[in-house]
């Protein structure tokens, strides 16, 4: 995939969308301080036309950046553009800023992805909330969370050849702990060019399907929307009204 929302880039997700992919939102800029002080709701008022976040040297942090332009106008461009329905989304760098649900719900999604297990402390999903800290109050939103489990993106160390095994030991470990706990294991993989490791990366997964098959697990291999789609009928997020 392209790193800007160009020719060639929208050319990739129609791609993606031919083979029956489903495309969701990852936000406009990935900014690397998406959840920081500087971040804001929004006004409502942003579009394609007038929200041009950009980072800015001088000061150390993004400027012109906003919860509801992140979330908002990266959906309404893939809806606009390939005429889908967008319901998931998925902060660049896994970073959640306290606004974030709110903006999810004002823009109309369903699902957000952006919170590691680990930091969720679990696994299963759960819908969405955030707690006031001096009065302790809980607001919950319209929004089922679903934590990433596994990811070939860790800071230290890389994702290449020297720390493959390494990357899939730890898989096949968080897979096999779910799994004893009938808990669905969600992976971050992505999708990069070959110097990258962007082959690498394919054929670890690949490699754990192999190795989940050969193991004998009775599980479902398959994509977050399906998933998703499943789970919300299971009567755990009743209280939203799905």
């Amino acid at each position: 995939m392209q790193t800007f929302y160009d020719a060639s880039g929208m050319q990739d997700i129609q791609q993606a969308l031919d083979l029956g992919m489903a495309v969701e939102s990852h936000s406009v800029g990935h900014f690397s301080d998406f959840d920081l002080a500087p971040l804001t709701l929004g006004s409502s008022t942003e579009s394609a036309a007038n929200y041009f976040p950009r980072w800015s040297d001088d000061l150390g942090e993004t400027i012109g950046m906003s919860v509801l332009g992140e979330v908002g106008v990266s959906r309404w461009l893939l809806e606009n553009d390939f005429n889908i329905t967008v319901e998931s989304f998925r902060s660049g760098g896994l970073l959640v800023p306290p606004e974030l649900f709110e903006g999810l719900t004002e823009t109309g999604y369903r699902r957000d992805s952006s919170t590691a297990s680990g930091v969720a402390r679990g696994s299963f999903p759960f819908v969405a909330f955030t707690v006031d800290g001096s009065s302790g109050d809980v607001t919950t939103y319209p929004i089922v969370e679903y934590p990433i489990a596994i990811s070939d993106d860790h800071i230290d160390p890389p994702f290449d050849a020297d720390h493959y095994d390494e990357y899939l030991d730890g898989w096949k470990a968080v897979i096999t702990a779910n799994y004893n706990n009938s808990a669905p294991t969600i992976l971050l993989i992505h999708p990069v060019a070959d110097s990258d490791n962007g082959a690498l990366r394919q054929q670890a997964e690949q490699d754990i399907i192999q190795w989940a098959h050969d193991e004998g697990l009775d599980l479902w291999i398959g994509d977050w929307k399906t998933f998703a789609q499943f789970w919300e009928t299971q009567g755990v997020t009743c209280s939203l009204g799905y």
